[in-house]
Order: structure tokens, then sequence, then C-alpha cells
């Protein structure tokens, strides 16, 4: 259905982006590709390829910034629901709608 495909492409995006966005070096130096369609110069050399940044906790931090701004953006208007009434939340079909905005 529509509602799994939006959810599901959200942990294969964010899946995919943890190797891109990890950094690795070789043990002299050289730069190791993150992609996977580049040559890996390691691998010419027989060296051994060093992870030094987890993509995984670089996503993570993304995610915590995103998610704390978000949070305060949308604070006032989350506590404006948790304040409401539960009489709110109710949908009566046998009621004719009116305009009830503050």
């Amino acid at each position: 259905t529509f509602a799994n495909l939006a959810f599901m492409w959200t942990s294969t995006a964010s899946l995919g982006l943890i190797d891109v966005l990890s950094f690795k070096e070789c043990s002299p130096n050289k730069i190791c590709s993150t992609l996977k369609n580049s040559e890996n110069p390691c691998l010419f050399r027989e060296d051994e390829c060093i992870v030094t940044v987890n993509g995984y906790y670089v996503e993570m931090l993304i995610c915590t910034i995103i998610g704390t701004i978000w949070y305060f953006a949308v604070k006032n208007t989350l506590k404006k629901f948790q304040t409401m009434d539960s009489s709110h939340w109710l949908v009566n079909l046998n009621k004719t709608v009116t305009d009830n905005r503050e």
C-alpha cells in the first residue's frame, strides 16, 4: 500500500546514506573511496582501508539536530493539542459544522 511505501523509503534512504557519510583512509594516508562505483586505491596496493568516521554517527548527529529544530519549531502547537479537551477529538456525524477557530 501507499502508506507502507511511505514509511519504507525513509529506512532505505537512511541505510544507503551510511556508506556515503562514512570516511575511510588507507593505512599510509591515502583516501579510500566511499562510493561503490569508484576505484578503491587500497585494493591495488593491498593496504588496509580504515574507517575514520563512521557514517552512522554522522547520520545520527544530523537527524538529532533536525529533530531538535523541528521540536522547538512546533513545541507550542504540540502543547496546545495536549491541553485540548477530549471532545475536540471526537467526530460527531449528526452535528452541524460550526467554525470554532480562536
